[in-house]
């Protein structure tokens, strides 16, 4: 690998003077022609811990040659990464400085007798904490020459000077990002000068640059009606946003940390005067040294309210298309976003680590305590290296995971993007031998003393393609390929299309050809297809131990071995679900139910009653649990066991081909809206299970009614309401029964806090079926509690109305015949999202279209949503169960005035 720095390469060549708006600006040619400007400040010299400054009108450029490597953000020096790189190499020649405010700008040989290139803006990497624009790997005199493009290498503030943030004292934090903005609107205006296009500015990252280039989008996309981004494309190299950052509260306890560090009493009034004061080599001394602890040691970006808003929350805004929508807006054209299939070995190294306990308190240096608990769920508890444990789940999380969630959302956005994977990079340049984080420069930057003869041409060609594929995407103004699609630089060098292998697959079913013969444990199959796929996701059940999500006639459920603890643990820690919420037992055939239960358990009338009438379907029934069959996963350590035989053909032809039950919750995120559709299931479990079984919408569109018939005193007990309704059981307890016990409804006839406090039975004790938006509950039918006045419709809607929120989009479930259709709906300040129920004499389409208006309405990019209340009669009952559980706030309305 080269070492030669353009400091040096500069020395006495031939100088090349640019005039621009601001004075002079002198640079030199490199060896191979390029226009080289080095240190070109874009702001005033910083002041710590406030944000970057413009420079004025009236500033003048200094009478001086910008050829050297003078200066580099001063940082720490505890780069795991780094291990066996120069420190000149990753910083350049010149020495720490809290004034990193200044550009690399490299122009093709021909400037400045051509003019017009294209743009690329590069921001280095390094956790927010190390790096610099001289870095040698990025130095971009050959790619400027082989493109014909002015390349710009952007400097800014680190770790602790360009992070630090607080609210007590007030810190907005975010300083890197704002200089990074600030360098964007100076090339935007001056870039001309130096032969660049200023309406063709691509901003391109690596790793943390490439978070970067992720916030500076998400800030372009609330820019003010009228402002345009200062850049029309972006590409993002091995990394995004996964989550929304910590607010300047959360993160109050780092600042605290580094004022004891430092010998500073946090709380006094001039805490954060005498930081300023200190000088910096004593403040990245307490960082190096972690004497302000480990979590405590890595500065990142804040949610402050102002660089990103404080509403919506930034990945919902993604999720939901307003980012994407707003990007267009402002001019962005394509996005490009991807990773290398390896990154896990240089993310290992980042930091030293040896125990799990150190795994955890390294992730915390990143993610809420909250965050790093539910991450680590997702992985062994003794794995065989910790250390390879540290590299996956830190590669996962700052990589792979968010790289898979953009492209879903600009998608799903309709949004033109490219995604990418590199499989192969030049040997010479693999750390430990691995295609891991970075080693991929070579090729973006067009390093020729780095590579060979034959890897020049890759680089070449791969550049090529990617431009290519950019211009086509551009030009159709939308997505050509699918999130899963990936444009592939191969083991073999060859560059093609792929499809990503860790991406969720979705296999069709035809439930219309599944039969099950009478009396015959398995079924029939008329489609190859079909049987193919249930066949595949049962080996995925059975030997595998993943779960697999399937449609059945309620919603689709989330799937494993019931009788095997590890299979199932794996429910709860893809949902997120809690352990104290016990989980259904899905059988295909009563031999199968007979094998669950204790062998002196006879049925009770009622239960051969309703099995005869609602089984297969929607109906489940606790029974004894077998602790000896029956793993306390699944039952919560409870001592019954919920058990139903769905009725769905693709359901119960999977339980019948992996020849033993599943336990099966609803395959969503836990907290979240049921899913009735695959692509609900897809939306929000991709990347999280390996295979979706695509059997249609579901029939009923709520969870199954759940009832016990074991207590003493035989009445019947519904637990949860669904898709058998409690005046359907108790005509079929009349037609079969001569004693016919009462069937009590929980919260409507009765209350069992023990049961409350310990469910036997799902979806009793925690608040379900909620989108990631707030949802309001209107009552228009039922009686005010004496305490609250009801409200007229528009004055409620008046109030909803956030200051400085110019539209609010409203999304209304309503029947169609609902009493609020009378009201003309204001326009001024809203915007409508409808979603109808059906009509009010037909609660059964209500509860089917539920669930499945919460969650388009969610992917319309409702800001809140409001459903009507329908009478609790029928599936109505179920209906308002889900609702009441989904909703925040009960609203009564006057309806007749």
């Amino acid at each position: 690998m080269s070492t030669q720095h353009l400091d040096e390469e500069l020395r006495s060549t031939q100088r090349v003077p640019v005039e621009t708006a601001l004075g002079i600006v002198t640079g030199a040619r490199a060896a191979n022609g390029s226009a080289i400007f080095l240190e070109v400040p874009y702001a005033l010299p910083p002041v710590r811990f406030q944000d970057p400054q413009p420079l004025p009108p009236d500033f003048r450029y200094q009478d001086k040659e910008y050829t050297r490597e003078l200066s580099y953000c001063v940082q720490p020096k505890n780069d795991g990464q780094a291990r066996g790189t120069r420190f000149e190499d990753k910083v350049g020649f010149g020495k720490p400085s809290e004034n990193p405010l200044f550009l690399n700008i490299a122009a093709p040989p021909c400037f400045p007798e051509t003019k017009g290139f294209p743009v690329k803006v590069y921001i280095h990497g390094g956790f927010l904490q190390y790096g610099s624009p001289h870095g040698l790997g990025s130095q971009a005199q050959y790619i400027s020459a082989e493109r014909s493009e002015v390349w710009v290498n952007i400097g800014y503030r680190l770790s602790v000077f360009g992070f630090l943030a607080s609210d007590s004292p007030p810190i907005s934090g975010n300083f890197g990002f704002k200089d990074q903005w600030l360098a964007l609107l100076w090339i935007k205006e001056n870039i001309i000068s130096f032969g660049g296009d200023p309406e063709n500015i691509e901003i391109n990252g690596l790793s943390a640059g490439a978070h970067s280039v992720h916030q500076l989008l998400h800030f372009a996309s609330h820019l003010p009606d009228g402002v345009s981004a200062p850049f029309s494309s972006a590409v993002l190299q091995s990394n995004a946003i996964v989550c929304a950052p910590r607010t300047p509260a959360e993160l109050r306890p780092q600042f605290q940390a580094l004022c004891n560090a430092l010998h500073i009493d946090p709380f006094s009034t001039d805490a954060l005067s005498q930081l300023q004061r200190l000088p910096a080599d004593k403040i990245v001394n307490v960082i190096e040294t972690d004497a302000l602890g480990i979590e405590f040691g890595t500065f990142r970006g804040c949610w402050d309210g102002t660089w990103l808003p404080e509403k919506p929350n930034p990945m919902q805004w993604q999720r939901t298309g307003g980012f994407a929508h707003g990007l267009r807006a402002k001019g962005v054209k394509s996005i490009v976003i991807g990773d290398l299939t390896e990154e896990w070995y240089l993310y290992s190294i980042a930091h030293p680590v040896k125990t799990m306990s150190d795994v955890v308190m390294n992730l915390e240096r990143y993610f809420s305590k909250d965050m790093v608990a539910r991450l680590m769920e997702y992985y062994e508890k003794s794995p065989a290296s910790v250390q390879k444990l540290f590299g996956d789940v830190l590669s996962d999380s700052q990589v792979h995971l968010p790289v898979r969630i953009l492209a879903r959302d600009l998608h799903d956005a309709g949004f033109p993007f490219l995604r990418y994977e590199i499989r192969w990079t030049p040997e010479q340049l693999r750390p430990e031998g691995y295609v891991t984080h970075g080693s991929d420069r070579a090729l973006w930057a067009f390093r020729v003393p780095d590579l060979t003869e034959a890897q020049v041409e890759i680089a070449r060609s791969w550049l090529a393609r990617i431009s290519e594929e950019v211009e086509a995407v551009e030009s159709a103004g939308k997505p050509l390929r699918g999130p899963q699609d990936i444009l592939a630089l191969g083991e073999d060098r060859a560059i093609e299309w792929s499809e990503d292998s860790h991406c969720t697959r979705v296999l069709k079913c035809d439930p219309g050809s599944i039969s099950f013969p009478a009396s015959a444990a398995s079924p029939s199959f008329s489609s190859s297809e079909t049987q193919s796929a249930l066949e595949l996701a049962a080996h995925e059940l059975v030997q595998n131990l993943r779960p697999v999500a399937f449609p059945t006639e309620t919603v689709y459920g989330l799937g494993a071995l019931a009788l095997d603890a590890s299979a199932t643990s794996k429910i709860f820690s893809t949902k997120g679900r809690p352990a104290d919420n016990p989980l259904i037992v899905h059988v295909s055939s009563f031999p199968m139910l007979q094998t669950l239960l204790p062998p002196e358990y006879i049925l009770p009338a009622t239960y051969t009653a309703l099995i005869k009438h609602f089984w297969p379907g929607p109906l489940t029934l606790l029974f004894p649990c077998d602790p000896n069959t029956i793993p306390p996963i699944v039952t919560a350590g409870q001592p019954t066991v919920a058990i139903r035989m769905p009725s769905h053909p693709v359901a119960r032809a999977l339980i019948a081909v992996s020849n033993t039950p599943l336990a099966a919750p609803s395959a969503n995120s836990s907290g979240k809206p049921s899913p009735t559709k695959a692509e609900h299931v897809y939306a929000d479990l991709n990347g999280k299970i390996s295979l979706i079984l695509d059997g249609g919408a579901c029939d009923v569109g709520l969870e199954s009614t759940v009832v016990d018939g074991l207590q003493a005193d035989g009445e019947i007990r519904v637990l949860r309401p669904g898709g058998v309704t409690v005046e359907d059981i108790e005509r079929v307890l009349q037609l079969e029964l001569e004693s016919i016990p009462k069937v009590l409804v929980h919260k409507r006839d009765y209350r069992d806090e023990v049961l409350e406090a310990a469910p036997t039975t799902p979806g009793m004790k925690y608040r379900h079926y909620s989108p990631a938006v707030p949802v309001n509950l209107l009552c228009t039918l039922s009686t005010p509690p004496t305490d609250i006045k009801p409200v007229n419709f528009v004055s409620y809607l008046e109030s909803l109305k956030t200051e400085g929120r110019a539209t609010l989009k409203i999304g209304i479930l309503s029947p169609t015949d609902s009493p609020l259709g009378k009201y003309s709906l204001p326009i001024d300040g809203f915007e409508w999202l409808r979603f109808p129920l059906g009509p009010s004499a037909d609660p059964a389409k209500s509860a089917h279209l539920l669930f499945d208006g919460l969650l388009t309405l969610e992917r319309q990019g409702a800001d809140m949503i409001l459903i009507e209340e329908i009478r609790e009669e029928r599936e109505g009952l179920a209906f308002m169960n889900r609702v009441r559980k989904a909703a925040g706030e009960c609203v009564w309305l006057q309806v007749h005035g």
